[in-house]
């Protein structure tokens, strides 16, 4: 079990050692993960509009929030703080969360297949909504005309 000075001198470094913007990498992990803004923000009873303040760094963000949005992310609050995009990432699926994407990014190298992966995966999506969107477009129609 951790002591009290333990706890309390590692919150202190963590946050002497936010110099870079938390917003932004508490951002870039949401986003690598496939976590919209929208997910968080219900999850911590905020509204999206106030996760996006975290984010953007216009509210102070507290070590409580900060272990709730890493809790909430699948990762230790020091891997927020610490997080470089070149650095090992990984992410494990839960099958029970419609929420998170399946990858692992090993290195700033694998970026350019997964956003190619990424966007053709996007891509197919688009054109399965469009092809239903006709398809209600001519439903619509069809009950106009009765």
């Amino acid at each position: 079990m951790q002591s009290k000075t333990y706890t309390l001198f590692a919150k202190t470094l963590i946050f002497e050692s936010i110099t870079m913007k938390i917003g932004e990498k508490i951002r870039k992990i949401r986003e690598m993960k496939g976590i919209s803004q929208e997910y968080l923000a219900t999850q911590m009873e905020i509204t999206p509009q106030a996760y996006g303040k975290i984010e953007r760094e216009e509210t102070k963000l507290d070590f409580n929030r900060l272990e709730v949005i890493a809790k909430l992310l699948q990762v230790d609050p020091l891997d927020i703080v610490n997080f470089d995009e070149s650095q090992v990432f990984n992410n494990t699926f839960n099958n029970h969360s419609p929420h998170q994407k399946n990858f692992i990014l090993h290195n700033q190298e694998q970026m350019g297949p997964l956003i190619e992966k990424t966007l053709s995966v996007l891509q197919d999506e688009i054109q399965h909504l469009r092809h239903s969107n006709e398809i209600l477009m001519q439903y619509i129609e069809k009950l106009r005309n009765r």
